[in-house]
């Protein structure tokens, strides 16, 4: 049916998943697809977010990571701060934050959106 999500990897990919949590059934999480011909490896790191991050060699090594930041959470910025921090440089920080700030042309704001806004 169109418009289902089937969560299968490509046959050309090589996919890494952050750790599922309960009570979110289907939403949620994150995911990172690499190409397999692009040698790479998953990276583990402490964090009670829902994030993955995974070591890629192009022309030389790089980090990218990949965040899920459900609506209804509330999000510490220390848990943000440990994140980054724990990333090896250099690094791509991809996210669905779920901000909202009129910087981006959003009508309303919510802390989320102050947040990143902070750092815009």
């Amino acid at each position: 049916m169109p418009g289902d999500y089937i969560p299968v990897s490509p046959p050309v990919n090589s996919a890494f998943y952050s750790n599922s949590f309960q009570g979110q059934g289907h939403h949620g999480g994150s995911a990172i697809l690499v190409r397999r011909d692009v040698p790479c490896m998953s990276l583990e790191f402490d964090t009670l977010l829902q994030a993955v991050s995974v070591k890629i060699f192009m022309d030389r090594l790089y980090t990218v990571c990949s965040l899920y930041l459900p609506p209804s959470d509330t999000v510490e910025r220390g848990d943000l701060n440990l994140l980054v921090r724990d990333l090896p440089s250099p690094f791509i920080l991809l996210s669905d934050f779920n901000g909202r700030h009129p910087l981006w042309g959003n009508s309303s704001v919510n802390p989320k959106g102050c947040f990143i806004g902070f750092f815009y």
